[in-house]
């Protein structure tokens, strides 16, 4: 039988997860009012267990942040997905956390590309990154992928990535 300690953590992410897509959906924003409450639960929780769990907590605040920021700086997700993220590493540890971000990422570009072929830009997007890859390549300047400003990015909200991303990832562990 799972105990209390283990479950509850991944139940909090559960509806921090639904929350987070489901305002990401309607306004491809993630409000503070949900981001720091869940990094603050996994923290508490982590408590549960000690000085340890709060390191735990801790640690996988951080690190998800990190992760996620360096992501935020080459402009790939917005502030509100760092934080989200970072709840989720309070909340599930950095192990959990990179796995479900690894598999948003993955689904993510999947989708990203059928949005592409869908409108009908895949040769214009498949030329844009040889040009990127040529240009690093003789520049040797990774500011070359930086997209510029007003250009025609497609987006989407991250959280329709992480959401089963995150179902993913539970399976796995409970399935």
């Amino acid at each position: 039988m799972m105990e209390l300690t283990e479950g509850l953590p991944w139940f909090c992410a559960a509806v921090f997860t639904s929350a987070a897509t489901f305002t990401d959906l309607k306004s491809m924003r993630i409000p503070n009012a949900f981001t720091y409450p869940a990094a603050a639960a996994g923290v508490a929780l982590g408590g549960v267990s000690g000085w340890e769990g709060v390191k735990t907590a801790a640690t996988g605040l951080i690190g998800a942040f990190l992760m996620t920021l360096l992501l935020h700086i080459a402009g790939a997700v917005g502030a509100g997905d760092v934080k989200a993220f970072a709840a989720l590493g309070a909340l599930l540890g950095l192990g959990e956390t990179a796995r479900i971000l690894a598999y948003a990422l993955v689904y993510g570009a999947a989708a990203g590309l059928a949005l592409t072929a869908v409108r009908g830009r895949l040769r214009a997007l498949a030329a844009g990154v040889l040009h990127s890859l040529i240009g690093l390549a003789v520049l040797r300047n990774w500011a070359i992928f930086r997209v510029a400003p007003g250009g025609s990015v497609l987006s989407f909200p991250f959280m329709a990535a992480v959401f089963p991303a995150f179902a993913t990832v539970t399976l796995q562990n409970f399935g």
